[in-house]
């Protein structure tokens, strides 16, 4: 008898698996022809699905997915992604060492290891919280220019219930700020926490969201002796225009600037503009070294009082 239900029940749970796995594979099938007929190209050479008989596997292979109309594109070998069986709503994905990420701005080649993430769903398909982390993280683009962060720790969680509001965690290191003098813990050279109001809760069946509120209680960007930390609220309009008030707290600010020329993130005229405008500031505020300062933005322009310092990068999405 005894024999009997184990048998039965193996069946059981054999059909159970059976029919996530059926449905992980149709899942994915599903969500592909969606995103093509939306005018996204996705593509994939193999789609494996195993892990029985507790975990629900999958294996995409030679996968590409881009938004022509948006000029985004990604490319990977493989992804994969895991579940319990019995956890309908919590995934653990694996990224390969090599991936190709491709946006308006250009396309970068991005070198990784142990770059994995966590994803909960809430309400079937709704976000509910999403983890990343990966303890190198290298990317260059098409002229060389190189980004090297460790320790990478990414926390993307839903914070409020009747509202789609999320907080963003990210913490990283570069290597390029200054370990303290004193031999304590170093605080992270890269980081942020910031609460971001969406018009909609992303979802896997939904089309994209937009932000439209920005609360930031922490913004920070350590290089070598340089620190810049922000904090403040923003909203953003239709066209990722950025529009509130922000505080400013800069040290070794010149240093700062130096670094965004040679990224080619900032003109050299526009830069000497900077420098003396936000040096004259400086000076009056007691330190020509460090910067304290509330900028004001308005549709996308940055003032420092009445003084217009040019437009404010604006959000893609």
């Amino acid at each position: 008898m005894l024999a009997a239900l184990i048998v039965v029940a193996a069946l059981a749970w054999s059909g159970l698996w059976a029919v996530q796995a059926w449905i992980a594979r149709s899942a994915i099938e599903d969500w592909a022809e969606a995103q093509r007929a939306a005018g996204w190209e996705v593509s994939y050479s193999d789609l494996d699905v195993g892990g029985f008989p507790n975990r629900v596997d999958v294996r995409m292979s030679d996968l590409a997915v881009a938004n022509p109309e948006a000029g985004w594109a990604w490319e990977a070998p493989f992804l994969q992604a895991f579940r319990l069986v019995y956890k309908l709503d919590h995934f653990i994905f694996a990224f390969p060492e090599r991936q190709v990420v491709s946006t308006p701005e250009g396309t970068w080649q991005v070198d990784s290891e142990g770059l994995r993430a966590s994803l909960v769903l809430r309400s079937g398909t709704e976000l509910g919280r999403l983890h990343v982390e990966a303890d190198s993280l290298v990317a260059e683009d098409e002229e060389g220019g190189r980004t090297e962060i460790d320790d990478l720790r990414g926390a993307f969680d839903r914070v409020e219930d009747t509202a789609p509001i999320y907080r963003l965690s990210v913490a990283a290191e570069t290597g390029l700020g200054d370990a303290p003098e004193d031999g304590g813990t170093r605080d992270p050279d890269i980081a942020l926490r910031a609460d971001v109001t969406f018009d909609a809760a992303p979802a896997l069946d939904s089309g994209p969201v937009r932000p439209v509120r920005i609360e930031i209680d922490r913004a920070e960007y350590a290089f070598e002796a340089a620190r810049l930390r922000l904090d403040g609220d923003v909203d953003v309009d239709g066209d990722g225009r950025l529009s509130g008030d922000v505080s400013l707290l800069a040290e070794n600010w010149q240093a700062l600037l130096d670094e965004a020329v040679d990224d080619g993130r900032l003109e050299p005229d526009a830069a000497e503009t900077l420098e003396g405008v936000l040096g004259l500031v400086a000076r009056i505020r007691g330190s020509s070294d460090t910067l304290d300062v509330g900028l004001r933005l308005e549709d996308g322009a940055a003032y420092l009082g009445p003084v217009p310092l040019g437009q404010a990068p604006r959000l893609r999405f």
